[in-house]
């Protein structure tokens, strides 16, 4: 597998109208979103175009950011720096079949927004503010293999082992001890 030169941070920008959010926490899912859906302000990154939000989109709302969550956090806070330093497949900014795809997946994620049903409320415990989310996991498991597949792909990884991989991932996810 060879390393990745881009993290996320590189497509960064300080101000800009195409913003993602996330949360400050999270538990058994995360959801990064467009700012300002469904009340999605907590915690804002900036990029510069709105290809590099779908791409956003794609590259967190997966079982492998995660699973990159999981090992570099203390698994309750969700941070600025584990959002930026997020490798992105060099391929997913170089090749334009494979950008387009990640864009298209990007865009799949925002457009279930759209439909009341999929998303959740709930009451947070400690301060008693109403909190609203989308689990993608469970609202789209097809459209996060496709995100997870397409990350692995450019990594030279053989599609066996790439399967192989989520399989293991996917075991991992539904574990109530890794929740």
């Amino acid at each position: 597998m060879r390393q990745q030169k881009t993290i996320f941070k590189d497509l960064c920008t300080p101000a800009s109208k195409w913003q993602i959010g996330f949360p400050k926490t999270a538990y058994n899912f995360i959801s990064i979103l467009p700012a300002g859906k469904i009340n999605r302000k907590d915690n804002l990154i900036s990029v510069n175009h709105r290809h590099l939000y779908w791409l956003a989109m794609a590259i967190f709302n997966n079982h492998l950011f995660y699973s990159w969550w999981r090992i570099w956090s203390d698994v309750f806070h969700l941070t600025k720096y584990q959002i930026e330093s997020m490798p992105v497949p060099d391929a997913w900014l170089e090749d334009s079949k494979i950008n387009s795809k990640a864009i298209n997946i990007g865009k799949q994620f925002e457009k279930l927004l759209e439909y009341p049903e999929n998303i959740t409320k709930s009451i947070s415990g400690t301060k008693g503010k109403t909190v609203y989310n989308i689990n993608f996991h469970e609202v789209a498991p097809e459209l996060i293999e496709q995100a997870d597949k397409l990350y692995l792909k450019p990594l030279n990884i053989d599609e066996t082992e790439i399967d192989l991989m989520l399989d293991e991932l996917y075991k991992l996810r539904s574990n109530s001890n890794w929740r």
